[in-house]
């Protein structure tokens, strides 16, 4: 690893000490399997791991650091055949992916369980045998691929898959400190590197090599540490005790235990040894994990500080560093990496062979490069030319490929819930969680989120913002008060309100309208609520790609006037209570 810049020293960093143990085990222990960060945001994961990667390149300058956009293609995550040289030298040479970049060193990946099911899969082989095959137009290579690997992700966003949590052999939780000393010391640490990086950087040199020499001892004499055979029956009746699944947790049990021994400069496996991690290796696959005793929450300062300039910790990135491997960033690599391998000349013949081609098979729309698959909104379907580049050059056939969204697809579902007290409550939760089960079962390998907007008292409120955590849906839905008159025009503003603050390229909405249609209060007195609702509707929401009315309206004597607000905002409609 190559270090551009300095970054934050590991050893100025206080706090999150289970994290920071955790990743080091895996240093002293590459088969331990990684670490799977749960938390907050903004809490200093990745200042931590990028911290230790440059702690740990500079006794090892192979020692890579690799971010994995979550959106990344899989030419990128896998590798490929490099098209200038087979192009221009008629010859084969593989473009490393970024697993093998990662090799000896950290792959992180931030929001791990947005992570499409293929990738997951890749991920999984690779994590689980150091190495993968790369099968790429005729070519099929070994590619090594042995890296610890570092995840976050926040649970409100949805769970991560149960054979990648599994894969991950410690896991810990990240907290926001709440203590004001601690909070002091984070900002104060943070302002100082800031200001004068080089000399922040200088008076921790010699505690970075401290750390530094910790962590190579420890992995040059983790295989000598000596393990009584009662230890090997102690770490397997934790495993009982906490009900795991397997023998993964009992191995790891032992494995992290002699790491730890080893950095604490020990020959021998202690009880205490296995204590100490068996929190980070039982935290994901026990029903009831103990807690944590390392200390992390601890959120008093530093004991020893500098005299000098008394700094502390930031564990927080720039702003500008935080999130630097965006998909929509990925994208733009890829086109710009794409043009510098090919003149506008020639990529504009390719484009019009291939239009031309595709048009032969199937009817192409005016945008020809795009393609919609019909009223059932499906994500629009793209021309992948530089795949198709890649076939005609290996194959001297025009083939047309298309490039597949799962990677990136997003579908966001809105349920608008009318909450008078004339509702029946259970078929609005009944509902939500069909459409909920549907669109999971539908949408596999892509980021579904769903967000709830209630009409309440002649107002309305965001019941919950877009998750993935659907159990956490519900239960607001089921909490959420009831009564009062129905404001419809505030409603739709809310839903207005959570489509700019969540606007992302390419998502899919789907809006839900759950009401009887007794729409009786609005903000102009002089205009029917009605039709007020309606026309802010179609001003700003018209661009929504489902909506549909749920009429809940009861009774013998119906007014119709959910079917009325389908009509007026051309949404389709369905009536929950019709009996048949």
């Amino acid at each position: 690893m190559t270090i551009h810049q300095v970054l934050f020293p590991y050893s100025a960093i206080v706090g999150q000490e289970d994290f920071k143990l955790a990743l080091a085990l895996n240093l002293v222990d590459h088969s331990i399997g990684g670490v799977l960060a749960l938390g907050d945001k903004g809490t200093g994961k990745t200042t931590i791991v990028r911290s230790l990667s440059q702690l740990m390149a500079n006794a090892d300058p192979d020692f890579s650091f690799v971010n994995l956009p979550i959106g990344a293609s899989e030419d990128r995550v896998l590798g490929a055949v490099n098209l200038e040289k087979l192009i221009n030298e008629k010859r084969q040479e593989v473009q490393k992916g970024l697993l093998t970049q990662a090799n000896g060193g950290i792959l992180y990946i931030d929001e791990i369980n947005l992570l499409n099911d293929y990738l997951t899969d890749v991920l999984l082989d690779a994590a689980a045998t150091g190495s993968y095959y790369l099968e790429r137009e005729g070519l099929s290579l070994w590619q090594p691929s042995r890296f610890c690997l570092v995840g976050t992700m926040n649970p409100e966003e949805g769970e991560l898959r149960p054979q990648l949590l599994d894969r991950f052999g410690l896991c810990v939780d990240i907290e926001t400190p709440t203590a004001l000393p601690m909070r002091k010391v984070i900002a104060k640490r943070r302002t100082l590197f800031d200001q004068d990086t080089e000399a922040f950087y200088q008076e921790f040199l010699e505690k970075e090599k401290r750390v530094q020499e910790e962590i190579l001892s420890a992995k040059a004499r983790v295989r000598d540490i000596e393990t009584d055979d009662d230890l090997y029956e102690y770490a397997c009746n934790l495993g009982i005790e906490y009900q795991v699944e397997g023998m993964r947790a009992d191995i790891l049990l032992i494995k992290a235990g002699k790491a730890y021994a080893a950095l604490q400069g020990k020959n021998q496996l202690s009880q205490e040894d296995i204590d100490k991690v068996a929190p980070l290796v039982l935290r994901h696959r026990s029903k009831n994990p103990p807690k944590s005793n390392s200390g992390e929450n601890d959120q008093s300062p530093p004991p020893e500080q500098d005299k000098n300039s008394n700094r502390d910790i930031a564990n927080e990135h720039p702003p500008e560093k935080d999130r630097d491997e965006q998909p929509e960033k990925d994208q733009r690599d890829e086109v710009q990496h794409f043009q510098k391998q090919f003149t506008d000349q020639s990529l504009r013949f390719f484009k019009k062979k291939v239009d031309k081609t595709s048009r032969k098979g199937q009817e192409t729309p005016a945008n020809d490069d795009k393609i919609r698959s019909g009223p059932t909104n499906r994500p629009v379907q793209e021309i992948d030319y530089r795949q198709s580049v890649k076939n005609f050059v290996v194959k001297e056939k025009f083939e047309v490929t298309y490039k597949t969204h799962e990677a990136r697809s997003k579908v966001a579902i809105y349920f608008l819930v009318d909450s008078s007290g004339s509702m029946a409550r259970y078929q609005q939760i009944s509902f939500v969680k069909g459409v909920i089960n549907n669109t999971i079962a539908g949408n596999k390998g892509k980021h579904v989120a769903f967000a709830t907007v209630g009409l309440i008292n002649g107002s309305a409120q965001i019941i919950q913002a877009e998750t993935r955590n659907t159990g956490q849906l519900l239960q607001k839905l089921e909490d959420f008060r009831t009564g009062g008159r129905t404001n419809l025009t505030h409603g739709f503003q809310q839903i207005n309100y959570l489509l700019k603050e969540n606007k992302n390229r390419g998502k899919h909405h789907e809006l839900f309208i759950l009401t009887d249609g007794r729409i009786n209060t609005g903000s102009d007195k002089n205009i029917d609520p009605l039709e007020e609702a309606a026309s802010y509707y179609r001003r700003h929401l018209k661009k929504i790609h489902v909506v549909k009315v749920i009429d809940m309206e009861k009774g013998f004597v119906k007014l119709g006037k959910a079917a009325e607000l389908a009509r007026k905002i051309k949404a389709g409609y369905q009536a929950l209570n019709e009996r048949n």
